[in-house]
């Protein structure tokens, strides 16, 4: 298209300004899968935060207890009917950082926590949180846990 025609709707840019811009149709192309997507997506929020609270409830003297291994040992492992997590704490100086590893089946999780300091003073509710997610990634049903 040239500058000069009519049809040509695109403002001119500053000098200067840089990236681009993608324009996109009001409406997507399949708007009945995109509304099953979203809802399948909510669906699956919702179990996991129930099955967040359920760990945060009724499993947080477990994992108080797990995370009181982790602060004295540097590891720990927990085991779920969903697999299992093994975590780390590395320390270096005085900060330190939480690695964790978890399998479930043929699915495996990795994660890395950096903890400063401050935070490692009164570490037990910030471990027993990250330990609580790390499970979670096995899925939203653990099942017992060991």
């Amino acid at each position: 298209m040239r500058t000069h025609d009519g049809e040509n709707i695109r403002p001119k840019r500053p000098r200067g300004s840089r990236g681009w811009v993608a324009y996109m149709p009001d409406e997507p192309d399949d708007a009945e899968r995109h509304r099953r997507l979203d809802e399948e997506i909510a669906r699956h929020r919702e179990a996991q935060e129930r099955a967040r609270a359920v760990l945060a409830t009724q499993h947080a003297d477990f994992f108080e207890a797990k995370a009181r291994v982790l602060l004295d040992h540097g590891h720990v492992s927990i085991r779920a009917s969903s697999g299992q997590v093994d975590a780390m704490l590395l320390r270096f100086g005085e900060n330190a950082v939480l690695e964790t590893r978890g399998t479930a089946g043929d699915q495996r999780s990795h994660g890395m926590q950096r903890i400063e300091a401050d935070q490692l003073r009164d570490a037990l509710p910030l471990l027993s949180g990250w330990l609580q997610q790390a499970v979670l990634h096995l899925g939203n049903q653990p099942g017992s846990l060991r």
